[in-house]
């Protein structure tokens, strides 16, 4: 199919075009582009696939993400730790093409004709070519008609780069849930605060601080809530006073009083709340799991934890459930703290169908539960903080494989009921 001219000139739509072409291109989906991102300022950020120069930007939409591709400006690459883009030899980047170049290699800088890098100890190095010259495929060369008027990069402030949020971000009068955001084409599109979350206007972004409505929440409430609860009984929404809101793909199963979730490998169930959270020296997770009969044996599945795989820092999660099968099948639990890197294992004994777990931590020990029966370890100080969301369904340890298995009464306690 191509485009043909109109001759007379009776064609007249306005293409309208929703999917940004640099993502569209991927084939990823928005919720996989955004998977195990880190929330900042009620956003999630991910490395762009196969870019140093871009990352992603991820609105939760819903039960899912919208994911937008932003691009730092020139010479610069994305840090995933610091969420914003700094100078690129600042940075390690795995996709950073000087890791197959070799050093001494020099590569195009997109944005600029006098620009480029240049590689040294696999690392994009960012370089200019002197005056009257411009950058062509590999090498320096005379700018015959002086056309190349570019700048040099010059040295800059590496401080993380802020960007004041009301440079680009609104609100919407008389609805404080969702506000505008201004994007590169100048179009400002329309965005939902994630789960309790409210707009500031003071401050440009959703409010991190649960803005409860009295109309569905009792003022009185007092003591230790859960900050979020799951009963999956007549819906899958969190029935906490937080109201937050997850993504979850798990088939819901009996709904109704006995209602329960249930995971193959490919669902996951993520609530972004509990990213970059600080759990400080209180947490309660509580959970009701049954194993299926198809798991394989000698296989060790990640039931819930706030870690993909190894995490930002190469370490493991800073909360962990999962289930060892085998001769003898064991749940496992373990909490890391900041105070103690010798990260220790607590397991019981499962039995087989519905049982009640528990895993939690006082700043004194971490205490491992499986139907009323415990094993406890000493443990002091603040849980490490993960950038990743708490979620199910995805493997947190190597090793590890995803989750499996019916899940019901999920509880998250950020303090000590």
């Amino acid at each position: 199919m191509t485009c043909q001219p109109d001759p007379t000139d009776i064609c007249s739509d306005t293409c309208l075009i929703t999917t940004n072409p640099q993502i569209g291109a991927l084939g990823m989906t928005d919720d996989e582009l955004c998977e195990g991102c880190v929330i900042y300022d009620g956003y999630g950020y991910n490395p762009f696939p196969g870019d140093c120069n871009m990352f992603v930007q991820c609105a939760p939409m819903g039960t899912g993400f919208q994911a937008f591709a932003m691009k730092c400006q020139v010479g610069f690459f994305w840090s995933q730790s610091t969420h914003s883009c700094a100078p690129a030899d600042q940075i390690q980047c795995n996709n950073d093409r000087c890791k197959t170049l070799g050093d001494g290699s020099q590569h195009y800088m997109t944005g600029s004709c006098r620009r480029f890098y240049q590689c040294a100890q696999e690392k994009s190095i960012p370089s200019c070519c002197n005056p009257g010259f411009e950058f062509i495929t590999d090498t320096c060369v005379q700018d015959a008609d002086n056309s190349c008027t570019d700048e040099c990069v010059t040295k800059v402030d590496t401080a993380p780069q802020w960007r004041d949020p009301c440079t680009y971000q609104r609100g919407i009068v008389g609805d404080n849930t969702i506000f505008e955001q201004l994007q590169d084409n100048g179009n400002w599109i329309q965005l939902t605060c994630p789960g309790a979350s409210r707009f500031n206007p003071a401050s440009c972004y959703c409010t991190s601080t649960p803005i409860n409505n009295p109309t569905v929440i009792a003022p009185t409430v007092t003591g230790c809530q859960p900050t979020a609860d799951f009963p999956f009984n007549n819906d899958l929404l969190d029935q906490s006073p937080s109201r937050m809101q997850a993504l979850n793909t798990a088939k819901h199963e009996q709904a109704g009083p006995n209602g329960y979730i249930s995971f193959d490998s490919n669902d996951r169930l993520v609530m972004w709340q509990f990213a970059d959270f600080p759990f400080k020296q209180a947490v309660e997770i509580r959970i009701r799991y049954r194993l299926p009969l198809s798991a394989d044996n000698g296989k060790r599945y990640t039931i819930i934890a706030n870690c993909l795989s190894l995490c930002e820092d190469g370490l493991g999660p800073g909360v962990y459930l999962g289930i060892q099968t085998g001769d003898t099948d064991e749940i496992i639990g373990m909490v890391d703290t900041a105070d103690d890197n010798n990260l220790q294992e607590l397991r019981l004994p499962y039995n087989g169908g519905w049982v009640d777990l528990l895993l939690r931590y006082d700043g004194i020990k971490v205490r491992l539960e499986v139907d009323g029966n415990s094993v406890e370890a000493s443990r002091t100080g603040d849980i490490s903080k993960r950038q990743t969301a708490l979620l199910l369904g995805r493997f947190a340890i190597p090793g590890d494989s995803n989750l499996i298995g019916d899940v019901d009464d999920l509880q998250v306690f950020t303090c000590l009921p």
